[in-house]
């Protein structure tokens, strides 16, 4: 984490270490937004892929009960049979907590050039009102010796 170079003490950027550098940060905030959707897209073929293992293993698990040979069959096919369909839906749930975090970066990135860029634009405009301010002090003071001038020549 590194801070702001203009903002206040408790302005702090985790991803722009140089604000001032917007095009790297627009470069990578595209390239961390199209691998986010990349990694998304493979996530959601992955969860596919396992959610459609787990009607097969409630199958399984259905043929096994209307069967019911016996208690000690069922009792030995069963639960691992049902830990099977837990741990699918554990891991998709972990590909999932994956995707969204990598979303979560995203935006995060998003903000801070968000943050950054009102930052820049602030001070970019205070430094215009001070050269206005400026400029109109010196048009004013032009203005006054010009007038001091004529005044001197009027009173000779």
């Amino acid at each position: 984490m590194v801070l702001s170079p203009c903002g206040g003490p408790d302005t702090l950027f985790s991803a722009l270490i140089h604000p001032e550098v917007s095009f790297t940060y627009h470069l990578l905030m595209y390239l961390d937004g199209w691998n986010a959707f990349y990694k998304a897209h493979g996530n959601m073929q992955t969860i596919r892929y396992k959610i459609e293992l787990v009607p097969e293993y409630i199958a399984s698990v259905l043929k096994h009960l209307a069967k019911a040979p016996s208690r000690r069959l069922m009792a030995r096919y069963v639960p691992p049979t049902i830990s099977t369909i837990i741990r699918i839906l554990n891991e998709c749930g972990a590909v999932a907590n994956a995707t969204k975090n990598h979303f979560d970066n995203v935006m995060a990135l998003l903000g801070e050039v968000v943050e950054s860029t009102a930052l820049h634009k602030g001070l970019a405009d205070e430094h215009h009102r001070q050269t206005e301010i400026g400029l109109n002090i010196s048009r004013i003071k032009q203005v006054s010796d010009t007038f001091a001038i004529i005044h001197r020549k009027l009173s000779m």
